[in-house]
């Protein structure tokens, strides 16, 4: 069946929201990630892959030592 104008609008509008909701959600998570050790720590526990992409993410524009200040910290306070 095809869509009429209007459901055309609407399904385009639904994408638009689908893709500001994921952009929204993980600058939230980018941003809790790169300004907080414990929000690093949760995810370490809970989602080490997540963690890791960041980690890596933040070697390829040049920010070093993160990863290594991290586990350092964590060894620290055990």
């Amino acid at each position: 069946m095809p869509l009429t104008r209007i459901g055309r609008w609407t399904v385009l509008y639904g994408i638009v929201a689908l893709e500001v909701a994921a952009i929204t959600g993980t600058y939230y998570v980018w941003h809790n990630m790169n300004t907080s050790q414990s929000y690093r720590k949760k995810m370490y526990e809970k989602h080490p892959l997540v963690l890791e992409a960041f980690y890596k993410s933040c070697s390829a524009v040049g920010i070093v030592g993160v990863k290594e200040h991290d586990m350092e910290e964590w060894k620290k306070n055990q």
